[in-house]
């Protein structure tokens, strides 16, 4: 299928203590790891006009930095205040903070007719993009391997994978690898809420960010009360469908993985809000958070819960003025509990969708515009 093109697929990890593997460990590594993402053809190193070696593996040019220095935190702007960032690593910003080295991996394609006897350029590769989910879902997973390597040799205390620009934790990152997919780590949820928080019911909504990169357009779960999770799960559970497929389900099929759900697939086309379209899932019928309906069915009331009356309600009467300003002050504080328990979104707008160039190493944080699509 084809895709968003991105010119490469980059990784940081942020680390405690300076802690380098070795270039012949390295060596071993990549084509190590290479074989094991399933890259097919020739290992070799090449060296620039300027002396900087890249490794090389098939067709990808694989170029790993260790460096003694910690990031600037401007570079990672577009990724602390989000929610889900917020929700899955509270701790975040002082991870960040606290982080003195890092090592950053670069997976670009490889010019067409490339060997390992010529010198080469940076800007040799730079316009070579990947344009399908299956040369795109390999570099990814060559990175990831990369990655997960080098954080065994050198623990990270944080990793920021850029083509979505998720920060998540080393237990996020691990985890990833004993899923069904490591499409959970190559993809960023942005979470919105038109009531401005996440709980208790409230209604949640959800911005694959990085979707783009696996399929042609973004994935977004329109806004309905579920739990943020479960949104999550069924988001990711259908970008790997498509993928295993090599298809995207009709224009207004259902998408399901319970046999009682109902998800439909909108495929909208580009707006000013969502300049590559997207591919847009609606909740129409999910019993367990009580929507119920059918296949293009809409809602013409939002869901909501009945509250259980306490036993103080029983004894109290609403035609009684005392009574009534009682039971009001008690509806009240119950009200205030309730968003008091819900998670509170930051007003914080998502840097995704157009096509973009990825940051390289040399310019990370150092422009206003890291992380925009």
């Amino acid at each position: 299928m084809k895709i968003q093109p991105i010119n490469s697929i980059e990784c940081v990890l942020l680390h405690n203590r300076y802690m380098p593997m070795t270039d012949h460990r390295l060596v071993e590594m990549i084509e190590s790891e290479g074989r094991s993402a399933g890259v097919r053809g020739e290992f070799f190193t090449r060296t620039s006009s300027v002396g900087t070696e890249s490794y090389c593996i098939g067709d990808f040019q694989v170029a790993i930095s260790q460096v003694d220095a910690a990031l600037p935190k401007s570079g990672f702007g577009g990724c602390l205040p989000q929610p889900i960032t917020i929700l899955m690593m509270p701790d975040a910003e002082k991870r960040i903070d606290s982080h003195i080295a890092h090592t950053f991996i670069s997976i670009k394609r490889l010019p067409s007719g490339s060997n390992a006897t010529e010198r080469f350029d940076a800007e040799d590769v730079i316009d070579t993009e990947f344009q399908s989910s299956e040369e795109s879902l390999l570099a990814m997973k060559l990175c990831y391997l990369i990655a997960d390597a080098l954080h065994r040799n050198n623990p990270a205390i944080a990793i920021h994978w850029l083509p979505s620009d998720h920060l998540v934790s080393p237990q996020l990152f691990e985890s990833a690898a004993s899923g069904p997919s490591l499409t959970p780590f190559f993809v960023r949820p942005y979470l919105y809420s038109s009531s401005g928080s996440i709980g208790e019911g409230q209604p949640v909504g959800m911005v694959a960010n990085g979707s783009q990169y696996l399929l042609e357009k973004p994935v977004i779960f329109e806004e309905a009360p579920v739990d943020y999770q479960w949104m999550i799960n069924r988001v990711t559970q259908f970008i790997d469908e498509c993928i295993s497929k090599n298809r995207v389900p009709e224009n207004g099929a259902n998408f399901y993985v319970a046999n009682d759900e109902v998800i439909e697939v909108i495929h909208k086309d580009p707006d000013p809000a969502n300049p590559l379209g997207s591919y847009t899932l609606i909740a129409r019928n999910v019993p367990e958070f009580g929507i119920k309906g059918g296949l293009h069915s809409v809602l013409t009331s939002p869901v909501q819960t009945e509250t259980a009356p306490s036993k103080d309600d029983d004894k109290l009467d609403e035609n009684d003025p005392i009574d009534l300003a009682i039971l009001n002050a008690l509806r009240a504080r119950e009200e205030a509990e309730k968003a008091e328990a819900a998670t509170k979104l930051p007003e914080v707008k998502d840097r995704r969708m157009a096509p973009r160039k990825t940051h390289e190493l040399a310019s990370f944080g150092r422009r206003a515009a890291f992380g925009k699509r």
